[in-house]
């Protein structure tokens, strides 16, 4: 499988605000972006035949439905797999706003630790690293495939397929509406 990963272009979300898998709207023109990643997928793809996978969150499938039609391809298919990591009770919060008694620890052990408080719904690492794990074995016998998805989700990738380590995979940054591609 040639994997092609783009992430979501900009929500609108005030810096500073866990948000997960809290679905967010686009800044009120993402166009500029949009079309930029369109194009970066559609040379990279030259025609071949595709299957675009998008994370359920409209902040993927909004540009996911772009890049389908920049590719020739009906309508992505939307795989829950490839949504971002639950912060539970913190999404939607300041993180300065997150009680130091429950965010301290997660931040102490952020490859082991449940985000959120215990209950509320939130997903550890390990979590995230099964499910994008289920997400590469599910669509592994396709040609190509473009997942529009969430820089939690791409991280995972990269410790998964480029055997980062944890530490160098989150330690990448990735623009919104970035193109990467894993082979």
């Amino acid at each position: 499988m040639r994997l092609i990963s783009v992430r979501h272009t900009k929500p609108l979300v005030e810096p500073g605000v866990c948000y997960g898998q809290l679905d967010l709207r686009l800044v009120d023109d993402p166009t500029a972006e949009i079309d930029t990643a369109c194009d970066s997928v559609s040379s990279m793809i030259a025609g071949a035949p595709v299957r675009v996978v998008s994370s359920p969150l409209s902040r993927c499938t909004v540009l996911a439905g772009a890049v389908a039609r920049a590719c020739g391809v009906s309508e992505p298919v939307i795989d829950p797999d490839a949504i971002e990591l639950s912060f539970g009770d913190w999404e939607g919060k300041r993180w300065s706003e997150i009680p130091s008694n429950l965010l301290q620890p997660w931040m102490d052990d952020w490859t082991r630790a449940t985000a959120g408080s215990p209950g509320s719904g939130g997903e550890s690492l390990p979590n995230l690293l099964v499910r994008v794990s289920r997400l590469i074995e599910r669509w592994r016998y396709e040609p190509i495939v473009v997942l529009v998805t969430h820089a939690g989700v791409i991280r995972c990738l990269m410790h998964l397929l480029m055997q980062l380590s944890l530490e160098e995979a989150w330690g990448t940054h990735i623009e919104y509406g970035a193109v990467t591609e894993f082979l």
